[in-house]
């Protein structure tokens, strides 16, 4: 008998849409069928660069009616190492459906889920339901913690004090002075934040990933306000190797 976990994330619904356009499947990734489009095929892909494996997107209930509920797609994920060796059910459940929701445009408006499947080899699933409406606050969140990484980059600790919250707070005071004393060891950034994976605490978003450099990659992780019209931080946390 299999064991099933289920892991819910905030259900919201959509506001519009636009026509759909159909592509054929790509080789090597089953659809049982079903019709994608390009930019789903390319979610498809981002998801399987990172995890390896197998992703199916098995099924689909999409609608083009404006605010019709409950529309969703189904993606699978299988034959994965990584997910196998994977401790945190969660982290690779976000992180898939990040890759996958971040290649979507006008796709969005046909459903407003996204079911996640993590398919083990012991025949034990781990299911994430995700809305667009979430999904699309970590895509415009992510602006943030770009910002933030480039602050660190051109090393304009000032500016990155003042995007905290409690600025002049002795705690901020001392992770600024830890950050300017020990970035120099990790070598230059040379890429942008990579995010791994994030959770919802109420009114707080967690993202949590890495900082790409030509050393050694910093783990990196920041808590920002769900409200969209706050460019605020509430905390960092930040891996010195």
């Amino acid at each position: 008998m299999q064991k099933l976990t289920f892991i819910n994330i905030l259900c919201l619904i959509l506001i519009s849409c636009t026509p759909k356009h159909k592509a054929e499947p790509i080789k090597d990734i089953k659809f049982d069928s079903l019709s994608i489009t390009d930019n789903e095929r390319k979610g498809i892909k981002d998801v399987v660069d990172f995890f390896g494996g197998k992703c199916e997107c098995i099924t689909r209930n999409s609608s083009k009616e404006v605010g019709d509920k409950g529309k969703y797609l189904t993606l699978e994920l299988s034959k994965s190492d990584f997910i196998e060796k994977q401790n945190d059910p969660m982290q690779a459940l976000t992180n898939a459906v990040y890759r996958f929701h971040r290649n979507l445009k006008e796709e969005k408006m046909y459903y407003t889920n996204i079911h996640v499947i993590l398919d083990y080899s012991d025949n034990h699933k781990t299911i994430g339901n995700f809305s667009i409406t979430d999904l699309d606050t970590v895509d415009n969140r992510m602006i943030i913690v770009n910002e933030v990484v480039k602050l660190i980059q051109d090393r304009k600790y000032d500016s990155l004090e003042s995007r905290f919250y409690n600025t002049g707070t002795t705690e901020n005071n001392k992770l600024v002075s830890y950050i300017k004393k020990n970035e120099s060891k990790l070598g230059p950034i040379t890429g942008r934040f990579e995010l791994y994976g994030f959770m919802f605490n109420d009114t707080i978003m967690h993202l949590y990933g890495k900082i790409i450099r030509n050393k050694f990659n910093s783990d990196f992780s920041i808590d920002l306000d769900m409200n969209e019209k706050s460019d605020k931080v509430h905390m960092i946390k930040y891996t010195f190797w």
